[in-house]
């Protein structure tokens, strides 16, 4: 995940883009095709500084869609338990998805967190 010490690049991977919840919410996805979507087509990377406490979240749409609720709404429900966030990821993650409703049982989800440690 090159770059200099404190920033990451990111690009657009899916339709939904990567956050920074304690602070920024979504980030802004670089313009262009979708990583992957051609072989032909150049994609576009952005680039994002993280500070020392900062918690950047990369999830599939898995995690946010569900049948029964608007996308928006479980972007907002994903946002403010992500910005509770404290401690050891792996058990915050598990809990994250059972404050958002649960695993999704019609589609995969994945979840990246990444804690900048100081």
């Amino acid at each position: 995940m090159g770059g200099p010490r404190g920033s990451r690049p990111h690009d657009r991977t899916g339709e939904v883009p990567a956050s920074r919840p304690r602070t920024t919410g979504q980030l802004d996805s670089p313009a262009g095709v979708l990583l992957g979507a051609t072989p032909d087509e150049p994609y576009e990377l952005a680039g994002i500084e993280l500070r020392e406490g900062d918690l950047l979240l990369l999830f599939t749409d898995g995690l946010v869609e569900r049948r029964t609720r608007d996308i928006d709404e479980g972007l907002e429900l994903t946002m403010k338990a992500a910005a509770l966030l404290r401690g050891d990821l792996d058990d915050g993650l598990d809990r994250l998805i059972e404050v958002i409703g649960g695993p999704n049982p019609e589609d995969d989800t994945c979840v990246l967190a990444i804690g900048v440690l100081g």
